[in-house]
């Protein structure tokens, strides 16, 4: 099994720091024609 834990302030899996990225797209602002496009540059 594998081993997830935070320490630090960092976040670590099998012993080896992990960097957790995050996004969030606000699909009703942005006209259906752009999505591909904005959700690519996340």
């Amino acid at each position: 099994m594998r081993n997830f834990y935070a320490k630090d302030g960092q976040f670590w899996l099998d012993e080896q720091p992990q960097l957790i990225q995050a996004g969030e797209f606000h699909y009703f602002r942005t006209p259906k024609e752009e999505w591909a496009h904005r959700l690519g540059l996340l």
